[in-house]
């Protein structure tokens, strides 16, 4: 049987392209260290962080802890707590401790643009559940 590989290249801004630990199925990860640069220390709990930027009028990125294999889904509410758009359907992350990013466009499920106001987004996984609140201002189009 062959030995698939998959490099991932990280940005010096620590902004991957792609997110190193997303290999497909049936590949290995390597990740290289450069000396210049100080080691990514691994998360030692689960934990979701305030979005980027807040408030925001186009994107806002969803950053997130895990540290163990598990299902993630991270649902998006408007304040009278109906669901807007989920990010993650139970992804199964199965890599070791690391932090994963979600980005949110400002649109529902059904790919219409949210109107302005303010949002709640919920992160579940196995027994770890947490909401932050954001702010959504819709420019004009």
């Amino acid at each position: 049987a062959a030995i698939r590989f998959y490099f991932s290249a990280v940005a010096e801004n620590s902004d991957p392209k792609y997110h190193p630990y997303d290999a497909p199925a049936g590949y290995f990860t390597f990740l290289a260290h450069d000396p210049n640069f100080p080691p990514v220390e691994p998360p030692e709990e689960f934990k979701l962080y305030q979005n980027y930027p807040n408030p925001f009028a186009q994107t806002t990125t969803i950053k997130y802890d895990i540290i163990l294999p598990t299902e993630v889904t991270i649902t998006i509410y408007n304040v009278l707590g109906q669901q807007v758009r989920k990010l993650a359907d139970n992804e199964f992350h199965h890599q070791n401790p690391f932090s994963y990013r979600k980005v949110w466009d400002g649109r529902n499920d059904r790919g219409e643009l949210a109107t302005s106001g303010i949002y709640f987004y919920r992160l579940n996984s196995g027994n770890f559940s947490t909401v932050k609140r954001m702010v959504f201002l819709r420019g004009k189009n």
